[in-house]
């Protein structure tokens, strides 16, 4: 449980820094790409990102880079399922649900290392992004300080 929390505390920092480099391209106020990006989901705002930095040459490995972090993190499958913890085998099994054109429900079974992998892999993914984009712990801090000091 510890590896899958700390998977969640980079993805919120991944999701912060997709907002920063929005706020980036488009040059707007920090209260003012918190309210563009309020409301949007991640996909949106990946989306309108790598479009934005389409509109320059030279920032393809900047896209490939935030589209292997969001491929590697596989975050869907973590928020939108759930955990069921099977002590006596010190494992887990993510359940996820999906409802298309059938109801369909798909079980994973990760153990506390496999998860910690997966945690590794998706951080040392979103370092790559960070330092490909020059984007630091302390704009992070003071992207999310900025929103939080409004309430």
């Amino acid at each position: 449980m510890n590896a899958y929390g700390s998977f969640f505390a980079i993805w919120n920092s991944f999701e912060i820094v997709v907002e920063i480099l929005i706020r980036r391209q488009l040059r707007t106020s920090y209260q003012q790409t918190s309210i563009i990006c309020a409301s949007l989901g991640f996909g949106a705002k990946i989306n309108i990102l790598c479009s934005l930095l389409h509109d320059k040459r030279g920032n393809e490995k900047g896209i490939k880079l935030l589209r292997d972090a969001q491929n590697i993190a596989a975050r869907n499958s973590f928020a939108h399922g759930f955990i069921i913890d099977n002590q006596h085998t010190g494992r887990f099994d993510l359940i996820k649900r999906d409802v298309k054109d059938r109801y369909k429900i798909s079980k994973k079974s990760l153990s506390s290392i496999a998860m910690g992998y997966h945690t590794i892999s998706f951080s040392e993914a979103f370092s790559a992004v960070t330092e490909h984009f020059n984007v630091s712990h302390d704009q992070i801090d003071r992207y999310a300080h900025s929103i939080a000091k409004q309430t």
